[in-house]
């Protein structure tokens, strides 16, 4: 029998109770583990608004590491799950499970949909993932035919097609500098900027995108959730309001510029070229075109995305890495998912 902890927000100061929203994902999880005969625990911030499906489980208050090296020199671990893994008290969290010798598991949310989603890696999410940084060059034929029905799926939804209408084959179309570009902007405080961009303010990538290219239209979307002020104007800048359905919208621009952004990986899916700078889930593996601050390309027109790499990694996201909540819930599913071998089920 195995022991799994699963913590949240362990140490963090800023806003845990944040970390409340994705405890459904590690509850429908937990559920499955312990229907296949294994322990489960929960470390849980204080601050996080409890929920009847916890008194189902060991869950213990967790405010700081003090308690959190409490509880580990009280029980051992063979198994611990992190959500996020990028803030130092998450790395904090990380080390002293170690040196207990629980195996370490973060996870975050997916990608098609984000909502209703998580991949889990063992090195970390986001930049650090240990799928980053090798081109996917192909996909064979069953990979190939999940994607498309994926791809359908989530083509329909976003674009608003009809049940019975196909949205196009995939094929990364080149840029169309006629059209506006877009420009998706991100939360100044998620620790994909704070952590993995070049670009710390919004204001200076909008400012850097205008200036380097006057020639071009730029359409600015602010993060629907954390919409920046003091954003620059620029006469080659307009700014899209939240209330614009960008999916639906996707078709009258040429070229999606972002910095780490979840869109860039939807918008590529809608076989829109894509640019980006900074790092994220995607960096090194061609689904992007990967743009370097000090080394700009004179003409964005001539950028262009390898469709063959792109539908390989989008792939293997979808057919490899990405889980549905609801399948967490399943005993059956979990363990054929890659869960199994890292959970020693």
């Amino acid at each position: 029998m195995n022991s799994y902890l699963f913590t949240l927000a362990v140490g963090v100061q800023d806003r845990p109770e944040r970390w409340g929203s994705v405890s459904g994902y590690y509850l429908n999880l937990a559920s499955s583990l312990q229907r296949l005969g294994h322990r489960v625990a929960f470390a849980i911030n204080p601050q996080i608004r409890s929920r009847k499906a916890f008194s189902a489980y060991e869950c213990c208050p967790v405010a700081d590491h003090d308690s959190l090296d409490e509880l580990l020199f009280a029980e051992r671990f063979t198994h611990a799950f992190i959500w996020g893994g990028r803030l130092d008290a998450d790395r904090e969290t990380r080390a002293r499970l170690e040196a207990r010798g629980a195996k370490v598991l973060f996870s975050e949310l997916g990608w098609f949909p984000q909502a209703g989603t998580v991949y889990f890696d063992t090195h970390g999410t986001n930049a650090e993932v240990s799928f980053n940084g090798h081109h996917y060059e192909d996909c064979s034929p069953s990979a190939r035919k999940e994607f498309n029905r994926r791809r359908r799926e989530f083509y329909r939804r976003k674009a608003g097609l009809g049940f019975f209408a196909s949205p196009p084959p995939f094929a990364i179309k080149a840029p169309d500098l006629d059209k506006p570009i877009l420009v998706p902007l991100q939360d100044e405080s998620d620790t994909n900027i704070t952590l993995a961009s070049p670009f710390r303010r919004m204001a200076d990538f909008v400012g850097c995108l205008a200036q380097t290219y006057p020639e071009c239209r730029f359409v600015v979307r602010p993060h629907p959730s954390a919409p920046v002020t003091n954003l620059p104007r620029h006469a080659n800048v307009s700014y899209q309001e939240s209330s614009v359905d960008v999916y639906q919208s996707m078709a009258d621009f040429g070229l999606v510029v972002g910095i780490n952004s979840t869109l860039l990986l939807e918008a590529a899916m809608m076989n829109m070229p894509v640019a980006a700078v900074g790092q994220g889930v995607g960096t090194g593996t061609g689904v992007f075109h990967e743009l370097l601050v000090d080394a700009l390309p004179r003409d964005l027109g001539q950028i262009r995305n390898d469709s063959r790499k792109a539908e390989a990694y989008l792939a293997f996201l979808i057919g490899q890495r990405q889980l549905f909540k609801a399948d967490l819930g399943s005993p059956r599913l979990v363990r054929k998912s890659y869960l199994s071998a890292w959970l020693n089920l």
